[in-house]
């Protein structure tokens, strides 16, 4: 496992934190995309959520952790949660649009009626008016 204190995130001015940083990622990757992969049902999505999480932390300023691959694999679940919530949510907003669409569709037989009716009394009121006015 990892030694205590090890440090995440690491920036330019720590290669030697860069560098624990990168061997214990890869050192647990297989294990984190092997969690995100149960919680999301794919590997695809799973390896780019731990790619995602991996960049994630190569921005962030240099933190110290106490387990650095526990704290990554938390990360990594935490990160399948989150994506999972947001694709409930992307559902649920696709599910309302197609209900309104559908709403929409059911008096769209009677908008164009009266779509069609308030057209041709606009086009009777220009015919009323005089020529230069109509121009």
């Amino acid at each position: 496992m990892s030694e205590q204190g090890d440090t995440l995130g690491p920036d330019a001015d720590s290669a030697g934190g860069r560098a624990r940083f990168v061997q214990v990622f890869q050192a647990q990757r297989a294990r984190m995309e092997a969690l995100v992969s149960r919680r999301v049902g794919c590997r695809a999505t799973a390896s780019d959520l731990v790619q995602e999480l991996f960049l994630r932390f190569w921005r962030r300023p240099e933190v110290k952790v106490e387990a650095l691959d526990t704290y990554l694999l938390r990360c990594a679940g935490n990160l399948a949660i989150d994506h999972l919530r947001s694709e409930g949510s992307r559902e649920r907003i696709a599910e309302a649009a197609l209900a309104v669409d559908e709403a929409s569709m059911a008096h769209a037989p009677e908008q164009a009626v009266e779509v069609d009716h308030d057209l041709q009394r606009i086009e009777a009121a220009l015919r009323a008016l005089p020529e230069r006015t109509r121009q």
